[in-house]
């Protein structure tokens, strides 16, 4: 971000932080999952899945009945928010408990250093079987999969044999052997192929032009003056129709697990990496729109020791799921990563009744910040800035209770805006006027992460030729 974020502050505040502000709490302990033998955890990633999309956080144009029973069955997260709105930061930093700026893997052109533990690596070490099952995206040449000893990459749009490959690697398990997968599902993101039954039941937009719906085509149409007649209208009903067609293949890894009596014991998280930007001024752009609708995600857990039902409220990130797992395996998760981990284990609102609420949720509500209250952090990808420098970003966030601070860099100044989400979850009204304690206590707050996970970023590596090639036939062009 230039000088916006190479001031004096920031240099101050990199000799003052040394472990404060919000870094996780030490744990009472760890948690072991109830009626375990042996654990079995299921990690599995919705790409690009808007959360009011589904049934279960208030949407009502898609079918989504197998989500919508794992919300019912366990416990829904209302406010689970992302770092980064693109898929390597986002699973980055979901894999290693760490903020982008922290694993150093800002976008998807670079991949993770070696050197940066991933919660498979830590789980393999301790006597944890582990697997990988992804479709179309290459996370191998991300280097996210490192310590998965089972690697599987399904090529088509559909996901046609990820599912029969998981199940084929569980069923070959030893009976005593605890296990870790994770199952990524890379089905509502562009190119949209949905099945014709889908397509049927919610395409009846009529585009019948030349175009594609790659991020490079729908770039190009908005910086020449916007879409031609139907374009936008079958883009958002060819997502709605892959987002049906996504939770069918959720479906079919529930009724798997159900046909093979583990569905109640092992545990379940399913997490989406980013929504999708839906609004026809950025439509389908979520890696250039760093907002509620692409930075707050779904969020639910289903298993052993989760309680049935519930709505937490509280704020919470993808970071947290590392520590989750590792004490779900009966690990410290502080022992093992120390002020390297950005995230929290989840498990003490798991186990909450549906009655929990939390102070995060009502956070601001008369005007004021509470300075123990958890703060997500956002920001758009950039190019991994140099070591010992500040990262370049077009745009940050940090999201607190009510209130969401946003600072945007245009025209070669720096602007700060302030959103009440709860009230105006588009973004659209800026209350910073109104608030300026709420404006200075979260731009503290942010300047002091940037500050802290720069002391402590690990340097990006290179990405091969072939995910060069794999994300220009996504449409995402050169670099």
């Amino acid at each position: 971000m230039g000088a916006a974020w190479s001031g004096a502050a920031l240099s101050s505040a990199l000799l003052l932080i040394s472990g404060c502000g919000d870094q996780p709490p030490a744990p009472a302990g760890p948690v072991a999952l109830a009626d375990r033998h042996p654990p079995q955890v299921v990690l599995v990633t919705l790409d690009t899945l808007s959360a009011d999309r589904l049934g279960c956080y208030g949407g009502r144009d898609v079918a989504t009945p197998h989500l919508d029973s794992i919300a019912a069955d366990g416990v829904r997260f209302a406010r689970a928010a992302v770092p980064m709105p693109q898929t390597a930061p986002s699973h980055a930093s979901l894999l290693t408990g760490r903020s982008p700026f922290s694993h150093g893997l800002t976008d998807n052109w670079h991949s993770l250093a070696p050197e940066v533990d991933t919660l498979a690596e830590l789980l393999l070490r301790r006597g944890v079987e582990t697997g990988c099952f992804y479709n179309v995206f290459q996370f191998n040449d991300a280097n996210l999969v490192q310590g998965f000893r089972t690697q599987v990459r399904d090529v088509s749009d559909l996901a046609n044999d990820l599912l029969p490959k998981f199940f084929g690697w569980l069923d070959a398990l030893p009976p005593a052997k605890p296990s870790f997968a994770w199952i990524h599902l890379f089905i509502a993101h562009t190119p949209f192929v949905p099945p014709d039954a889908h397509r049927a039941r919610y395409v009846t937009a009529d585009y019948d032009g030349p175009l594609d719906f790659s991020v490079r085509t729908r770039l190009e149409l908005l910086r020449s003056g916007g879409f031609p007649p139907h374009y936008a209208d079958e883009f958002l009903q060819l997502y709605d129709a892959e987002v049906a067609f996504l939770d069918e293949r959720v479906g079919a890894l529930l009724d798997g697990l159900r046909a093979r009596d583990r569905l109640d014991r092992t545990l379940l998280l399913f997490m989406a990496d980013h929504g999708e930007s839906r609004a026809l001024p950025t439509l389908g752009m979520h890696a250039f729109v760093a907002s509620q609708e692409t930075l707050r995600v779904p969020l639910l857990v289903r298993g052993p020791g989760v309680a049935r039902g519930a709505v937490v409220e509280s704020l919470v990130e993808n970071v947290d799921l590392l520590p989750t797992v590792l004490e779900s395996f009966g690990h410290d998760p502080v022992a093992l990563l120390g002020e390297l981990l950005d995230g929290r284990s989840l498990w003490p609102l798991l186990a909450a009744d549906a009655s929990e609420a939390s102070d995060d949720a009502a956070g601001g509500a008369a005007g004021t910040l509470d300075a123990d209250e958890r703060v997500a952090f956002g920001a758009l990808p950039c190019t991994p800035p140099p070591p010992g420098e500040l990262p370049d970003v077009e745009r940050l966030c940090a999201w607190q209770g009510r209130f969401k601070l946003v600072v945007q860099q245009r025209d070669g100044g720096e602007q700060e805006q302030l959103f009440d989400v709860d009230a105006d979850p588009h973004e659209q009204h800026d209350v910073a006027a109104a608030h300026p304690n709420v404006v200075r206590a979260l731009r503290r707050r942010l300047d002091d992460w940037l500050a802290r996970t720069a002391a402590r970023r690990a340097p990006a590596g290179p990405l091969s030729r072939a995910g060069q090639q794999m994300l220009q036939q996504l449409g995402y062009g050169d670099r």
